[in-house]
This record gives C-alpha cells, structure tokens and sequence, in this order.
C-alpha cells in the first residue's frame, strides 16, 4: 500500500500528453512553444517538487478543463450548479 501512496508517476499525463502536443504543433497560431515543448520532451511523467514539465502540465491540464467546461455547458447557472461536485470545486469553472 506504502509504494501506492508514495508513486509520483502521473499515468494519465503520460498515456495523454502525446496527443495534447500533437494539437498544439498544428494550432499554435505563431506561438513559440519551444520551452514548453523542450520541458515535455525531457520529462519523466513524476510529479516529483522540482518538475517545472508536471507544474505546466497541471496549469496546461486546468485551462482545457476550463475551456471545455465552459464550451460545452453554456448556461452559468447550469455550471455553477455542478460548483458542489469535487470535480468542479475549482472556482475557475464558475
């Protein structure tokens, strides 16, 4: 249980972030992501004190949570009722 609760491996950025590139490399508009893609390029999937990759991740991961949260539920009300829910306790969703 102990190797559990201390694993900094992070699966799902691991088995995701292969595809999330590959839609910033076709739309970045101009954008030089060089740093940022240098960091993902380089990182291990730990989410270990010192990985500035799982920190971008983590803000990267939020925004499109965000974006998708907001695109696909118009109504505020609607989304601010789900404000309750832990998968949307983040006040960046309201």
């Amino acid at each position: 249980m102990k190797t559990i609760q201390l694993d900094i491996l992070d699966i799902q950025a691991r088995e995701s972030l292969k595809d999330m590139l590959a839609c910033v490399k076709t739309g970045n508009k101009g954008r030089d992501l060089g740093k940022a893609i240098h960091l993902f390029d380089n990182w291990n999937f730990k989410f270990d004190v010192e990985s500035s990759a799982a920190s971008l991740f983590t803000v990267w991961e939020s925004k499109i949570c965000e974006y998708l949260h907001e695109t696909t539920i118009p109504s505020v009300d609607m989304r601010r009722s789900l404000g309750s829910h832990p998968a949307f306790a983040s006040s960046l969703f309201l």
